[in-house]
């Protein structure tokens, strides 16, 4: 795989409606409507939906309602998707670009939190930058069953994994997973120059794309 240079920043609100816990308690649904009603172009986008052109916040408030806040999420990521590969929005909402997202979340299902969708946003970034989600290493499926557990970034997790499989053995692979709180000074004593410089740069793609930072201890995608 090779380096994408381009610079990639996700829609704020995809960012916040799928990794910040507060939109997954009771009142997410509201702090949601808010949070859309500032937004003019998605309150006009999601306030029209079927055709019934309003800004009417009562009716608003009802849609977000009716899609829920995954169907939200689902939004958002088909617009900016549909965005970047035709360089225009949709006329009206229909869950194309997503399907295959939704797809891969599904395949790491076990990784899935009642608290965010990281998962769906890893899958959204990957396929913005150009990755095949169907071409996604099977060998990580079987190094994620076998650790018998979920992180609480699995997209960090999962997004690690992938670079290094890109770069290593299916071996040199399971042996840095199963340092677990060493994964750093592993990954440093494994990789050449070359290699840290490939894995580096694209970490930090993702972590701008996403706005954190605080990846570059390499162990939280494995906390």
């Amino acid at each position: 795989m090779e380096i994408n240079n381009d610079i990639i920043i996700l829609p704020e609100l995809l960012i916040k409606a799928c990794s910040s816990k507060i939109y997954y308690r009771s009142n997410g649904i509201d702090l949601l409507s808010v949070e859309i009603g500032n937004d003019h172009f998605y309150q006009f986008y999601i306030s029209n939906i079927n055709h019934e052109k309003t800004t009417d916040s009562k009716v608003l408030k009802d849609k977000i309602l009716g899609l829920g806040l995954f169907g939200v999420i689902e939004c958002v990521s088909e617009l900016d998707l549909f965005h970047s590969k035709y360089k225009c929005y949709p006329n009206e909402y229909k869950a194309q670009e997503v399907l295959d997202i939704l797809k891969f979340e599904e395949r790491f299902r076990y990784l899935k939190s009642r608290t965010n969708r990281r998962v769906f946003l890893l899958g959204h970034f990957l396929k913005k930058i150009g990755i095949n989600l169907n071409q996604f290493s099977r060998v990580i499926d079987s190094i994620v069953d076998d650790a018998k557990g979920s992180s609480q970034f699995p997209d960090w997790y999962l997004y690690t994994l992938f670079l290094l499989s890109e770069i290593l053995t299916e071996n040199e692979l399971r042996n840095i997973v199963d340092k677990k709180n060493q994964v750093g000074d592993s990954i440093f004593n494994v990789l050449n120059e070359e290699q840290l410089i490939f894995f580096s740069e694209n970490m930090l793609k993702y972590g701008f794309a996403i706005g954190e930072t605080d990846f570059l201890t390499f162990n939280k995608a494995f906390v």
